[in-house]
């Protein structure tokens, strides 16, 4: 099996991502900045981010949980085919700090170690530091080799809803569980609290500096996850209920699958996760716009969605109108090309998701329209470019 390489120096490893509920601790650091903030057990490690101003266009979604309930993270180290939870008492805290936009917690675990590394920064979707890269780097400190592996699960807590809208730009709402592995793992996913009435709402990337897609993403219920140690099976005729008459807890799994560590070997990777848009100011126009769609796409279709917001405090948007563009070589197969709302009032939001086909191969512009009256004609536009080779 060919393995994905996180940078071009050095070989794949491949990494398995899960948050999941703990309990709480006694003593805890702080990251902050105007926009999101993460607060971390400092015994061993474990976070959970919450947004501050978040979207600075989406007053709703201001000091609103993002994760799950504090502490509610956890990575599991596979060392050598033996699971370790990075920073319990299998292993050793060696390094724990946090300065100005970032934490670093260093483990030590049988000639391994391994560093968590999470920061606050802007992100390929985002133009204000309203996202959290986060980092974590295995090198072996030992004089004999080990097979080393992480899985990671983040429980998608959106505010007061544990139960969020979860969409991938390629297969749209995934209301059910699901796996995604190698190339059809998406470049991002995004999710809300609500698709009627929003007022948090996140995005994960592997697209940027040294990221690079898991093996496997797995959305399922947090407890059915957490009841595995490393492998999965996604039921796909199961919701992200764990039993028939609990309430939905959905949960994302990503895995990167284990690579040898020679002596001295290290390697890792990152990936983004933050308040799923934000402006590159506070001053933002009444037609507030956001378009998503993949990058780049081997499928034979894509979805494309578009987010829009009245920003004004006072005014409705009367009649507004969301209009997709396509060139020739893709094609509409699903949703209008055009959809009106007779009125977005205050603060209000509107979702609106676009199947594509693709007819041939090729870059495409992709152009997403909001055109809407307040006091005064509104008009706000945005360009997405996709690779469908």
């Amino acid at each position: 099996m060919n393995h994905r390489r996180f940078r071009a120096a050095v070989p794949a490893f491949f990494l398995a991502v899960f948050l999941c509920a703990v309990s709480a601790a006694a003593e805890t650091i702080r990251i902050a900045n105007p926009y999101v903030g993460v607060d971390f057990d400092t015994v061993s490690g474990r976070y959970m981010v919450r947004t501050a101003a978040g979207d600075p266009a989406l007053p709703s979604d201001d000091n609103q949980a993002i994760t799950g309930d504090f502490l509610n993270s956890s990575v599991v180290v596979k060392l050598d085919n033996q699971y370790y939870r990075f920073g319990d008492t299998s292993g050793q805290m060696i390094k724990s700090f946090a300065r100005g936009d970032t934490a670093l917690f260093v483990w030590s675990l049988k000639g391994m170690e391994i560093s968590q590394e999470i920061r606050l920064t802007n992100s390929p979707f985002s133009t204000v530091p309203s996202f959290v890269k986060i980092r974590y780097w295995l090198k072996n400190t030992d004089k004999t080799y080990h097979y080393a592996g992480l899985r990671v699960l983040l429980d998608t807590m959106l505010g007061q809803n544990d139960d969020g809208m979860i969409m991938d730009p390629a297969s749209g709402i995934v209301g059910r569980e699901k796996e995604y592995s190698f190339d059809s793992v998406p470049d991002y996913w995004t999710a809300w609290d609500s698709l009627s009435s929003p007022t948090a709402r996140c995005l994960m990337s592997f697209v940027g500096n040294n990221v690079v897609k898991p093996d496997y993403l797995t959305f399922a219920s947090r407890k059915r996850l957490t009841e595995t140690k490393w492998d999965f099976t996604a039921d796909p005729n199961r919701d992200f209920r764990s039993y028939a008459m609990e309430p939905p807890d959905t949960c994302v799994s990503m895995k990167w699958e284990s690579i040898p560590f020679k002596p001295g070997y290290e390697n890792g990777v990152s990936f983004y996760y933050g308040a799923a848009k934000a402006a590159a100011n506070d001053k933002m126009p009444p037609l507030d716009l956001l378009g998503l769609a993949p990058s780049e796409t081997g499928d034979p279709g894509f979805w494309v969605q578009a987010e829009t917001l009245n920003s004004d405090p006072s005014k409705s948007i009367k009649n507004l109108k969301l209009k997709l563009e396509l060139p020739a070589g893709l094609i509409l197969t699903q949703g209008s090309p055009e959809q009106t709302f007779p009125e977005v009032k205050p603060g209000e939001k509107r979702v609106v998701f676009w199947h594509v086909t693709v007819k041939e191969k090729g870059n495409y512009p992709i152009k997403v329209t909001g055109i809407g009256t307040t006091s005064a004609p509104l008009v706000n536009q945005v360009t997405l470019q996709v690779n469908c080779r």
